[in-house]
């Protein structure tokens, strides 16, 4: 029951989006345009910032508020507001000058959706990725195996080796409980936040022929400090429900060292992770 509630669970909150800058696909060309600054705090509320522009080419800034129905869907007015506090000004509050009109969301992934603005058609929009953090990828990490869809295994300790060579993620590691050795390939898209990469994984058993299966990693990412976290969804028959497994983990440098009682590995330099100095 735990094991099914939890997948459940899950699935129901997929479509939940990230929170930072989305941008209307059809527009991004590098160039000053419009947008939306979604805030959501690991709940259902919802507070989106539209910046665009009026008929005359002035900026403009409206705001909607609201909660997200059946893990997807977002429906709210968009407001105009004046008067408030102006740069290097006084303080002064502002209030609601308008209603513009209804604004509709709907999230397909985390990262991707469509949005219907008062009196426009629906376009698609996605979270803005502005900073590629492919490189921290290509690292080995001291994974933890979180599986949630069988809790008769529930826990490995396992080193995964990562590579990326262009758009695609090669990943390898030792499964401890039965000494396979496996590699994974798959493609590799960013979604502003974390990576996806969907491909295939064998497996050299050793007690037989070697095992194939397909996977998706989904919120793949290491952070500023080397802590690594994804979700992985694999199947050995694409008819077949996903088993699912969290990834949480830290990048090392030396994972072939022995460690003692009461000692750590190594962690990642901050070149590793492709930045100039160790974050506070």
């Amino acid at each position: 029951m735990s094991a099914a509630t939890l997948t459940i669970s899950a699935s129901a909150f997929a479509a939940l989006p990230n929170p930072g800058l989305w941008a209307i696909d059809g527009e991004v060309n590098g160039k000053p345009g419009r947008g939306i600054q979604i805030d959501r705090q690991s709940g259902e509320t919802v507070i989106a910032s539209y910046y665009g522009y009026r008929e005359d080419g002035s900026a403009v800034f409206y705001q909607a508020v609201g909660k997200i129905t059946d893990g997807k869907t977002f429906n709210a007015d968009l407001i105009e507001y004046q008067g408030g506090t102006v740069i290097g000004g006084a303080v002064k509050d502002a209030t609601e000058a308008k209603t513009i009109g209804p604004m509709q969301a709907v999230f397909n992934t985390e990262s991707s959706g469509s949005v219907t603005l008062p009196g426009s058609e629906p376009k698609a929009v996605s979270r803005f990725v502005y900073e590629d953090h492919r490189k921290r990828l290509n690292n080995t990490f001291e994974v933890m195996w979180v599986n949630v869809s069988d809790w008769s295994h529930p826990i490995k300790q396992i080193a995964m080796s990562f590579r990326v060579q262009g758009n695609e993620l090669m990943a390898s590691y030792v499964d401890p409980t039965y000494g396979d050795r496996c590699y994974f390939k798959g493609n590799l898209t960013s979604d502003g936040v974390g990576f996806i990469s969907i491909g295939g994984e064998t497996c050299d058993t050793t007690t037989g022929a070697p095992l194939t299966r397909y996977d998706r990693i989904e919120n793949l990412k290491v952070d500023e400090l080397g802590i690594l976290t994804g979700t992985l969804s694999a199947s050995y028959n694409l008819d077949d429900p996903s088993k699912k497994t969290t990834l949480l983990g830290k990048c090392v440098e030396h994972w072939d060292v022995i460690v003692g009682p009461g000692q750590t590995m190594d962690t990642c330099s901050p070149s590793q992770l492709g930045l100039t100095a160790s974050p506070e």
